[in-house]
């Protein structure tokens, strides 16, 4: 009988991946990953690549929670989720979040979208990136070597890699919501 048991709840575990998969492929819905360890903090990697850069904003990394928008000009879906990405930034503008999109394109061809669409994006945004983006791994499909946008990850005060998306979609907006009512600080 506990042959015949343990069998059938393997079955089942296996037949409610199988749907969950499924469910998740068909409506576009993307999985959150929890706890991606990187060999260097993607905070300590990000923070480099804009000193190194002259032209990047000043920002202060420290004791701060990092959302990274991964975005490009031609990708709808990057451009549909702008108007929930500003609502964050400006729910939590006296809070220890700084938020940074980074684009592979230039800045005159992601403006004139922008401007042609009438679209504002609150985040910071850094252009022609493609090398930053590169260096962190998880940004893009290791089999293609492609870039897969919208991305969406939010960084811990300590640098780790709490939340990542693939694809646009309200509930990831939602969970980034839920994560920085949990976690953010007030500041003065």
């Amino acid at each position: 009988m506990r042959v015949f048991v343990s069998i059938l709840l393997s079955t089942l575990i296996v037949i409610v991946t199988l749907l969950v998969g499924i469910y998740l492929c068909r409506t576009g819905k993307e999985l959150v990953i929890l706890d991606i360890k990187t060999e260097l903090p993607l905070k300590f990697i990000i923070e480099e690549a804009l000193i190194k850069d002259s032209d990047s904003i000043d920002i202060n990394f420290k004791n701060n929670i990092i959302v990274i928008n991964v975005l490009e000009s031609w990708c709808i879906p990057c451009i549909k989720e702008i108007p929930n990405l500003n609502k964050l930034k400006i729910k939590y503008y006296n809070y220890n979040v700084i938020f940074i999109a980074l684009s592979s394109g230039n800045k005159e061809t992601l403006l004139n979208k922008f401007k042609k669409l009438n679209i504002v994006f609150e985040y910071s945004i850094l252009y022609e990136k493609s090398e930053l983006i590169r260096s962190i791994d998880i940004s893009f499909d290791s089999s293609f070597n492609k870039l897969i946008v919208p991305q969406n990850i939010v960084i811990s005060e300590t640098g780790n890699i709490d939340m990542f998306f693939i694809g646009a979609s309200d509930e990831n907006i939602f969970l980034i919501d839920m994560y920085l009512n949990k976690f953010s600080k007030k500041i003065n």
